[in-house]
This record gives C-alpha cells, structure tokens and sequence, in this order.
C-alpha cells in the first residue's frame, strides 16, 4: 500500500505547483518581475522575487491571464487544504466540504441572508436602507456535513426524536455549517498582475 504525503511533502508539492503552473516572469524594459507583483512598487518586485525564489520552483516566461492565473490558484490552494485536512482527520472526524467562491449564504449560520436578500429585492425601499452586498464569496470555504443518526449513535444511543434545529444532525438540518473561510492574496485572485493598486478587502465573518 502506497503510503500518504505528510503534510510538510504536500507543501513542498503545492509550492511546486504554484511555481510551474501560476507564476510567471513578466518584463519591463530591461528587468523582470514575477506576475503578482505590483509593477510600480520596487518594494512589492523586491518581496514577490524574494517568494519565488523561497518556493525554489522554475517560473516560465509564457503569458498567463490574471484570470487564469486567480483561478488556477483557488483550485490549488483547495486542493491542499483538503489534502492536508485529511490527514487531521482523527483530531477533527466529520465529512468536510472544500469550496471555491461559495456565498455564505449556502451555510447554515449564514442562511437567513439568502432569505433576507430576497425580501430585500422586492422592496427597494429596503434595498435603500440595508443594502445589497453582504452575501460574501470568500475565495475557499470549509463547511461540515451534519451527520445522520445512526452515524450519531453507532456506539450507543445518544438522540432519538428528531430536533429541526439541531445543526449536527441530518435530520434537522440538511446544510453544511461554515468551519472557515481563506482570503488569497489580491495580486493573484483579482486578476490585476503586474497592475497598481489593491482589491478592497471584503468584510470577513468570524470563524
């Protein structure tokens, strides 16, 4: 049996991918400077070539769109995180769900804005007042399964009545509940390589 990466094997994997697969070395006249970096910054080239030289990886010089590039690093970074979490899996047992660009809405802590938002849009006097954007799209989400029943008491009977307000039980809820959220980094996720400027941080609920 072929045995699992640890987690520091799965690191050094991920950090290749992102080197072979996401960045790219981009010129300016005469010098040159890693994709994600903010061309007008000396200091912002200085520090993006001082990670591509910590990640160790052979950068290419082929095109990549900033789009492309956003996209490819979500997919990545979730890749290793469900990697790496499975490896975790007897510190913290349950059926995970890893998403890319997942309102939060689709989480049990958060279902009431999908609600919410609907009311919202019928009424624009409402819309006036509370506003349209506070269902976020965190770049990766972690959210946890609830479990059934007789996953709950395969030891001994712990529940038996339904309770429809139970977020752990199945037979309560049939949603996922929101574990944590990732934010990448702008320069990448944004699409706006080699571009000035910065994304404006989006409000961030608490884990």
């Amino acid at each position: 049996m072929e045995s699992k990466m640890n987690i520091s094997e799965l690191r050094r994997a991920y950090h290749q991918r992102i080197s072979e697969e996401i960045i790219r070395i981009q010129k300016d006249g005469e010098s040159e400077y890693p994709n994600f970096a903010d061309r007008g910054s000396k200091a912002s080239r200085a520090i993006a070539q001082g990670i591509v030289h910590r990640l160790g990886g052979i950068s290419s010089h082929k095109g990549l769109s900033g789009q492309t590039a956003g996209g490819l690093f979500e997919t990545l970074t979730r890749g290793f995180l469900e990697q790496t979490f499975a490896l975790l899996q007897h510190l913290r047992p349950g059926k995970w769900q890893y998403s890319v660009q997942m309102p939060i809405s689709h989480f049990d802590q958060y279902e009431h804005l999908a609600n919410l938002e609907r009311i919202v849009e019928q009424y624009n006097e409402l819309a006036s007042s509370l506003g349209m954007d506070y269902i976020i799209k965190p770049d990766i989400v972690i959210g946890r399964w609830p479990l059934s029943d007789d996953e709950i008491n395969q030891d001994q009977i712990l529940v038996t009545q339904g309770g429809p307000f139970a977020s752990l039980r199945l037979s309560g809820r049939q949603i996922s509940m929101r574990r944590g959220s990732f934010y990448l980094p702008a320069s990448v996720v944004s699409g706006r390589s080699g571009a000035t400027g910065a994304r404006t941080p989006e409000p961030r609920p608490s884990i």
